[in-house]
């Protein structure tokens, strides 16, 4: 049979990880030896014993194997709220926030929610590998901006203004990065949200590392900024902060109007976050447990 692909398989390539885990079964097969696997930072320290126990009630709920809905449940929803609030002193409303199968998923579907065929993104050179491609996948083009060196790996905004085209619809930000490991000032959020509102640009800001960090610092959100709703989104994750990776866990929040976006479009792709696991995030934002 002679299949016809898409032709925008060619227009980007396998998840480069997937691409090394091929690899490393090669060359472990050939060589007889286990490879040290420095990939996509696998937590190195298991979940609270606690978390486990709780999960265990939840998925043995009697509705559990039901489908969980588009949306957050009651319970997730008013955890997020609330640790939002003690965390970054930041108010969200309902319609503020989305439930995510971990923060890649809102990644991968944002672009169909705000790019159309031709618009551009910018990206950050060194990056988080899955920035890129979701982009390509629907014939957007990610615009590369440098962290470099001689500007301690921080943005600068001047460089910034120049990647800008009439057809760039959003920034992608990350800090605490990957995999520089930089973070960022509430002094210098501010001054990425006001090049933000000044360009009409939309920030997405991945906020996945928030709570690893050292020497005393603590990550803000992106929308301790004032007027940052009004332009960006954050996501965040369970997968390192609980050691919940393989759950796929995270959320997005923020600008409600593309919060209903993403929503929109992950109702087509997907029947919602499971329930138990909407539990065990519920219970671990309420029981912070570093033990």
């Amino acid at each position: 049979m002679n299949i016809q692909f898409a032709t925008r398989l060619e227009e980007f390539p396998e998840y480069i990880f997937s691409r090394l885990n091929k690899k490393i079964k090669v060359v472990e097969k050939e060589s007889g030896r286990s490879v040290l696997n420095l990939g996509h930072g696998n937590p190195d320290i298991p979940p609270s014993k606690k978390y486990i126990k709780q999960l265990k009630n939840y998925v043995e709920d009697i509705k559990a194997h039901l489908y969980p809905g588009y949306t957050a449940i009651p319970e997730f929803t008013h955890a997020l709220i609330n640790w939002y609030n003690k965390r970054f002193s930041v108010s969200l409303e309902q319609d503020e926030l989305l439930p995510l199968l971990g923060a890649k998923d809102g990644l991968s579907h944002l672009p169909l929610a705000l790019l159309n065929r031709g618009d551009e993104v910018l990206v950050p050179d060194p990056g988080y590998q899955g920035f890129s491609e979701p982009i390509r996948m629907i014939g957007g083009r990610p615009v590369y901006y440098d962290l470099q060196e001689k500007n301690k790996y921080k943005i600068n905004i001047a460089d910034l203004e120049k990647k800008l085209s009439q057809k760039t619809k959003y920034c992608l930000i990350n800090f605490p990065s990957n995999p520089i490991g930089q973070v960022a000032t509430r002094e210098e959020l501010e001054n990425i949200v006001s090049f933000a509102r000044k360009h009409n640009l939309i920030i997405v800001y991945d906020n996945a590392y928030a709570d690893i960090t050292f020497d005393g610092f603590v990550a803000p959100s992106i929308l301790q900024i004032k007027g940052a709703k009004d332009v960006a989104v954050e996501l965040g994750s369970f997968s390192k902060t609980f050691s919940f990776a393989g759950y796929r866990m995270g959320w997005m929040v923020g600008n409600k109007e593309i919060v209903f976006a993403l929503a929109k479009v992950k109702s087509q792709m997907d029947s919602g976050f499971s329930t138990p696991l909407q539990q065990l995030g519920t219970y671990a934002l309420s029981h912070f447990d570093t033990q």
